[in-house]
């Protein structure tokens, strides 16, 4: 087809051709009516994308494939030599279905390496929607890849047209509308296919017909060169006269044949259309040649074929009678299923044949939604599912049912699953395994809908029923409860429902271990650090463990680890198990586990002074996995960016926090109610507020008492507390609370909460006019603190510290441990912590002694990157090592040239071999 008028799209499909080149890799959508030239220009962007070495992969959607989990871009994985299908254990054990679409654009940015890509994806709109979900997931990322997305849509409202604006409008696609042709064009199109020109009444009137459609105009050529004239009616349109006339005149035979073709969609198996239509193979073979030979239909390979254009089967279907379908679909569905066909596409022709009451339709239609959900195709899952309840109607099975909510709550309709569930819960002579599973379904639901105390409960029926149903059923609920509930849930609940899942397996079961370490996990939040060999010895299996083992335990298991690190104080260990299986869950395209050591080890980093270094992981994991992880991931951010002083758009994240709680009773979710008292606190001293501050901490003992997460490493809000209290002139409830923190420190291994103790009790002592015992206090702590690799809590030491002996009249005394605290407030970027230590420098008449007044002064973190960047490594390495991105680890190297007065790398490089860049000591020191 000429392309005419399509210069713009042209040249910009060109342009976007070398711009994915370069590695900066777009989203091209082509919208328009049908037969307006959108597969044209497709063909244009293959032809070109070939001439500039791109490897090209094309897929075209079909109104019969669109039930077909990820059929459309499953033609272009294909293409590419992968597979259509994953083995159904890995999407499970990884995420579900984030978890196939990150490992699916891993494939693709790694096929591209080498060589350029070009998707070409035509018909959008009859694409299943687990592509078109899969499409928006990959045309967010392609921004540093080199693959470029050429995708043709008609304007209709649909899934495929709200995904179209949703990208056009975040700038992740880019939108070319094409217009109809003008007259001009048109006249000029219609005189080259005629071979003479046309009188301008003549050529006006099928323009307008046409509605400037090239491919109509085409039609309207071929009949004028075959019948010598046109009679169109312009009142309902000219589309399907035009379209039919093509077949006239090739035999009854070659229409028998695309007429039942076209009940296979827009593609087909050439000999089921024969066997459709009633042809002897010979038959078929020969009307099917006629076709091809009429430009009709092409040859795809393999048996199959096409129609050329989308439209010769939309108006051949359009031209049988309802009931005629009905049986050309019904007969269609059994050829298929006769034929060993996707159980998906011979479903959607059950569905359009109406087969109520027909065993193999219902059949078919649960084991195609089944294997969709293994897929983690889940619109798929669905839609198949709820079509084998359709077509079963009131005998629906049971198993089929809980099916059918199991993909309705994956899908996040909680109010759908839950009305399924009840429904089968209503149902008389219920199986107690079953009943079992259905009710711990709705637990799993009630979690996703931020519902925990009714999870519980939920949870707790499923352990009846399986109880009554017998065999290792009521072991695998109650393991199931307490994985699912740990973070949500009472440290009691937790410890309980482990204990008697633990009780119902065999001391073989290799889940035994794993609740046990459970079990001594929840007790050691609670205070009890009895059960710490056991976590040790359970971290060293799970490192050691088979790289493709699956326990069911993995993303738990990886952040108790790091948990477990963090609160023995075991930061080494806590950076090897993240590096370790951080890697392995970005190459395994583990979406869950990817956010879920994002969050934890972005807290270890925040302890050990490096706040900034937290908010990039956390935000470079979810940019990595496509997903958040409701409430951790603003709970993390909410935390991180208070400590760097961003409060703007930290209260962003608190009311995001606050409004979760608010659906959530008290004793639940106990991490995010601490952290936000913490903050609540802080934020209330700073004001001037300490009655309020004070009420706010007994909120947060109170919330301690009711949850059990008594540990005080895990969220350390106790001696801000004690601080609030204090400040409101409230003894008593410092007392006890500096009194509560000594019996939960005493046991437990970890040396920051005996640093905490100290300060508590140096602050009450300072209260009582014991000014001697608190210089004792503060210092004992400060002595602790030093042995650690802590310096945001040092600071803050240093700090309280300062403050006390400004306030019992030695401001020279303060100055020291004030400027100390400021130094490393700002080393760490602790804004909120640097302002504390200003305001109280200021206050005792000290000046603060700048960062910047020595120019030769490397910081730690620009003294890791100057080490690794002289070692050779890019920018994007070392941004991988330090888990930084490669914008943070150019300016951090900036300011190293500045400050060590050199302008290259090349030059860092050759200092270092020469031993001419030795590392700076401080100013004072030389």
């Amino acid at each position: 087809m000429t392309l005419l008028e399509r210069d713009e799209a042209t040249g910009t499909i060109e342009a976007a051709l070398e711009s994915a080149a370069r590695g900066h890799g777009d989203a091209l959508l082509l919208h328009g009516a049908p037969g307006i030239g959108k597969t044209s220009l497709l063909e244009f962007g293959m032809h070109a994308a070939r001439a500039a070495g791109f490897r090209v992969a094309a897929a075209v959607g079909s109104p019969m494939e669109a039930e077909l989990p990820f059929g459309l871009l499953g033609q272009a994985i294909v293409a590419l030599g992968g597979s259509d299908v994953e083995d159904v254990v890995d999407p499970a054990r990884l995420g579900g279905q984030p978890a196939r679409f990150y490992r699916t654009f891993r494939w693709l940015d790694q096929q591209a390496r080498d060589t350029p890509l070009l998707l070409a994806l035509d018909d959008l709109h009859w694409g299943d929607r687990d592509s078109l979900e899969l499409l928006a997931f990959l045309a967010r990322r392609l921004a540093g890849t080199r693959i470029l997305v050429l995708g043709s849509l008609r304007p209709e409202p649909d899934r495929a047209n709200e995904i179209a604006q949703e990208l056009a409008a975040s700038g992740h696609a880019q939108p070319l509308r094409l217009a109809p042709l003008s007259l001009e064009s048109a006249s000029s199109l219609l005189a080259g296919l005629v071979g003479r020109p046309l009188e301008d009444s003549e050529r006006e009137r099928i323009w307008r017909v046409c509605a400037g459609t090239p491919l109509l105009l085409e039609q309207a050529a071929w009949s004028l060169v075959k019948d010598g004239r046109l009679e169109l009616s312009e009142r309902g349109g000219p589309t399907g006269a035009l379209l039919l006339r093509r077949f006239v005149g090739l035999g009854s035979d070659a229409y028998a044949y695309v007429r039942a073709a076209c009940i296979f969609g827009v593609r087909f198996d050439a000999s089921l259309a024969a066997a459709l239509a009633g042809l002897e193979q010979a038959a078929g073979r020969t009307a099917h040649t006629r076709l091809v030979r009429a430009g009709l239909l092409e040859e795809l390979g393999g048996g199959r074929a096409a129609f050329v254009h989308p439209l010769f089967a939309q108006a051949l279907l359009e031209g049988h009678t309802p009931n005629e379908r009905e049986r050309l679909h019904a007969e269609a569905f059994r050829m298929l299923v006769a034929d060993g066909a996707p159980d998906a596409l011979a479903c959607e022709h059950a569905l359009a044949a109406r087969l109520h009451g027909d065993a193999l339709a219902v059949e078919v239609a649960a084991r195609a939604g089944r294997a969709a959900l293994g897929q983690g195709a889940l619109e798929s899952a669905v839609t198949l599912l709820a079509g084998a309840v359709e077509l079963a109607g009131e005998r629906a099975e049971d198993a089929l049912l809980l099916d059918h909510a199991s993909a309705l709550a994956a899908r996040a309709r909680i109010d759908d699953a839950r009305e399924v569930c009840e429904g089968l819960l209503a149902r008389a002579g219920l199986a107690p395994a079953l009943r079992a599973r259905v009710l711990a379904l709705l637990a799993r639901a009630q979690i996703l809908a931020s519902s925990p105390r009714e999870a519980e409960r939920r949870y707790e029926e499923a352990a009846t029923a399986a109880a009554q149903a017998g065999g290792e059923l009521e072991a695998e609920l109650l393991a199931e409860a307490a994985i699912t509930c740990q973070v949500s849930s009472p440290v009691a609940w937790v410890i309980e429902t482990a204990t008697r899942a633990l009780a119902a397996m065999d001391r073989e079961d290799p889940r035994a271990r794993r609740m046990a370490s459970l079990r001594a996990y929840a007790a050691l939040l609670g205070g009890d650090p009895s059960g710490e060999a056991l976590l040790e010895q359970e971290r060293g299996r799970f490192a050691a463990r088979a790289r493709d083992s699956d326990e069911g335990w993995g993303w738990t298991m990886a952040v108790h680890s790091l948990n477990g690190c963090k609160v023995t104080e075991d930061f080494d260990g806590a950076s090897e198990v993240f590096e370790r299986e951080f890697d392995r869950a970005v190459e395994d395209g583990a979406p869950i586990l990817i956010n879920a050591l994002a969050v934890a080890f972005a807290d270890t980093l925040h302890r050990l002074g490096r706040p900034r270094e937290g908010l990039e992981l956390v935000r470079r994991a979810n940019a990595l996995s496509g997903m958040t992880m409701a409430p951790w991931t603003d709970l993390a951010q909410a935390v991180l960016l208070t400590e760097l002083g961003e409060d703007a758009e930290a209260s962003l994240y608190i009311g995001a926090l606050r409004a979760f709680k608010e659906k959530v009773p008290p004793e639940y979710h106990a991490p995010v109610s601490l952290w936000l008292h913490l903050l609540d606190v802080r934020r209330l001293l700073a004001a001037g507020e300490p009655r309020q501050a004070s009420r706010e901490a007994l909120d947060a003992a109170e919330t301690a008492r009711l949850t059990g997460w008594l540990e005080p490493c895990v969220v350390p809000w106790v001696g801000v507390g004690v601080e609030a209290h204090l400040a409101a002139g409230r003894l008593d409830l410092a007392r006890a609370l500096v009194e509560q923190l000594e019996r939960i420190s005493e046991p437990l291994s970890c040396r920051w909460p005996r640093a905490a103790l100290e300060i508590g009790r140096a602050r009450v002592a300072a209260a009582e006019g014991a000014g001697k015992e608190a210089d004792e206090r503060f210092a004992r702590a400060l002595a602790t603190l030093e042995q650690l690799p802590m310096p945001i809590a040092r600071a803050e030491a240093l700090v309280a510290q300062g403050s006390h002996l400004r306030r019992d009249g030695r401001p020279r005394e303060a100055r020291e441990p004030l400027a100390l605290a400021l130094s490393l407030a700002e080393e760490c970027q602790a804004e909120r912590l640097a302002r504390l230590a200003r305001a109280e420098l200021a206050a005792c008449g000290g000046r603060r002694r700048r960062r910047g007044e020595d120019a030769h002064e490397l910081t730690a973190q620009e003294r890791r990157v100057s080490e690794l960047a002289a070692s050779g490594m890019t920018n994007v390495q070392i941004a991988a090592a330090l888990h930084l991105s490669p914008k943070t680890v150019g300016h951090h190297l900036q300011h190293v040239y500045a400050k060590l007065g050199i302008g290259s790398r090349r030059e860092l490089i050759r200092g270092a071999s020469e031993q001419r860049i030795p590392a700076r000591e401080p100013a004072d020191k030389q």
